[in-house]
């Protein structure tokens, strides 16, 4: 990843796979963010040394003329529609989808804005709500209807059911600075603290990849 630490992957598609093997482009230090889709689409962004994060564009084996280095597979129209009228804007640099709701989809992008559809209806009230007036970092959207709102300084508001593990970590008296949930699967998420450190819900058979 963009850090600079190696990846790890299984069973990707065969383009994905491919480019995070062999193209330059997304090579070990690069790749900043990669949302995978259900219909086995993704959405790959890299940092570019000429352009930082920008768009390059690959849609099922037609490539099409745009910036580099952002690849995208069968991405669902919707969020195409909404990354495309962006794309001169400013670099897309994180989606949030939930697979149980298809319809439903997150956008942020480098300018701090938020492209949305269908996010649930109780995560914006909260937005508007608590963040009206300080703003917020991000938004972790997760399955069926979850979600965690990342507030400037360490204000956090969450629902993620009675998920207890999860319900405990963020209320936790270690300060948040990133959290991902699965969009799959409403017992995967990931939380990375600003000491650090982390914390994370994942599958027995991923623990050994991850420890090392």
């Amino acid at each position: 990843m963009s850090s600079g630490s190696p990846s790890h992957r299984r069973n990707l598609p065969t383009k994905l796979n491919s480019l995070l093997k062999d193209d330059p482009r997304f090579a070990t230090g690069k790749v900043t963010s990669l949302v995978l889709f259900p219909n086995g689409g993704y959405l790959l962004t890299a940092l570019n040394g000429q352009w930082g994060e920008t768009t390059f564009r690959c849609l099922l084996d037609r490539q099409l003329k745009s910036i580099p280095a952002t690849a995208t597979l069968a991405l669902p129209a919707a969020i195409e529609k909404e990354i495309d009228s962006a794309a001169a804007k400013a670099s897309v640099q994180r989606v949030e989808i939930d697979s149980a709701n298809p319809t439903t989809f997150l956008i942020r992008t480098d300018k701090a804005e938020f492209l949305q559809h269908e996010v649930p209806r109780k995560c914006l009230e909260v937005v508007l709500r608590k963040y009206a007036i300080e703003g917020i970092r991000d938004i972790a959207l997760g399955y069926n209807g979850s979600y965690v709102v990342l507030g400037k300084g360490t204000k956090v508001s969450w629902l993620v059911g009675d998920w207890d593990w999860l319900n405990k970590q963020l209320k936790g008296p270690k300060a948040i600075k990133n959290v991902w949930l699965s969009p799959y699967d409403g017992r995967r998420a990931v939380i990375e603290f600003t000491d650090g450190g982390w914390a994370g819900a994942f599958p027995q058979d991923w623990l050994a990849v991850i420890n090392k």
